[in-house]
C-alpha cells in the first residue's frame, strides 16, 4: 500500500537481468497526482541494446482499498500485511485485503 511504498521508496534502482549474462534492467519511477499513481520506465538492456517499457499504476493506501471495496458492496473488509494474515502497518511487506460478498 501507500504506507509501505512512502517508506521504501527509490526513484531508480538497476539490476541484473535474471538468465541474461551481462544483462541489466533498469527500473525508473516518478511518483504521480500526489501520491495517487506511480509511472514506470523499465530499461531492459541486453547484448548491449536497450529498450524500454513504460507504465503506469494506481497506488492505494489501505484506508482507501477498505473504502473501495465496502462501497463496492463487499463486508468484513480486513486487511493484512501479507499472505499470512499478519497486520498491516508502516512495516508491512504489502498490502492484502480480504473481503467477503453478503450474503
Amino acid at each position: 500500500g501507500k504506507e509501505v511504498l512512502a517508506r521504501v521508496f527509490r526513484p531508480a534502482d538497476v539490476r541484473d537481468l535474471p538468465g541474461v549474462p551481462g544483462g541489466l534492467v533498469v527500473h525508473r519511477r516518478r511518483v504521480a497526482d500526489g501520491w495517487s499513481r506511480l509511472e514506470n520506465a523499465w530499461t531492459v538492456i541486453e547484448g548491449g541494446v536497450g529498450r524500454t517499457f513504460t507504465f503506469a499504476h494506481w497506488v492505494y493506501s489501505g484506508r482507501e482499498l477498505a473504502g473501495m471495496l465496502e462501497r463496492a458492496g463487499f463486508v468484513d473488509v480486513r486487511l493484512h500485511g501479507d499472505l499470512a494474515g499478519a497486520p498491516y502497518g508502516a512495516e508491512a511487506g504489502r498490502l492484502v485485503a480480504v473481503a467477503r460478498t453478503p450474503r
